[in-house]
């Protein structure tokens, strides 16, 4: 469980803007690229120009949503899986590696590496439909801050393209 001051790396669905708050229970629809981790400030520092490097050698990618699926311990986690998940999972091994680079401890490490399943958690009414083009062109930093509540705090640009890369 995330606890104040740890991070995730995530791509949202719809735009949010730096700075922004949302309930750490009520998530906007996302793709978790990295699970939680926790980092000190003079590791976020450094990491946020590891993310910044990264996602300026990156190129934008589609996905697209695939089938339904139950996850979680008691698989009882709505989700849809995303049906192409190599680019996401070509980005994931990416901000791993820059994790491990950067000695940042992740908080639960069971899923990810060959364990990593990019899908979108469907609850609420909200999800987003199989077969759906996703733009992925971004992501975001997202951290736990001490009233439980989630804020954006960083959002890095995927730019690598025919004319810087």
């Amino acid at each position: 469980m995330a606890q104040p001051g740890d991070l995730i790396l995530v791509h949202m669905l719809e735009p949010q803007a730096v700075g922004s708050y949302f309930s750490c229970q009520r998530w906007p629809l996302h793709i978790t690229l990295l699970p939680w981790f926790s980092a000190s400030a003079e590791q976020v520092v450094r990491l946020r120009e590891q993310l910044q490097k990264l996602a300026f050698a990156a190129a934008p990618f589609t996905v697209t949503v695939g089938a339904e699926a139950q996850f979680g311990p008691q698989q009882d986690i709505p989700v849809n899986v995303i049906a192409d998940p190599a680019a996401l999972q070509q980005l994931h091994q990416a901000l791993l590696s820059l994790t491990q680079l950067l000695q940042i401890s992740l908080v639960n490490a069971d899923y990810v590496d060959k364990n990593y399943r990019a899908h979108i958690s469907r609850y609420e009414g909200r999800y987003a439909n199989e077969g759906d083009h996703i733009a992925l062109h971004d992501f975001y930093l997202v951290q736990v801050q001490r009233d439980n509540s989630c804020q954006i705090i960083g959002n890095f640009e995927l730019r690598a393209g025919p004319s810087n890369g």
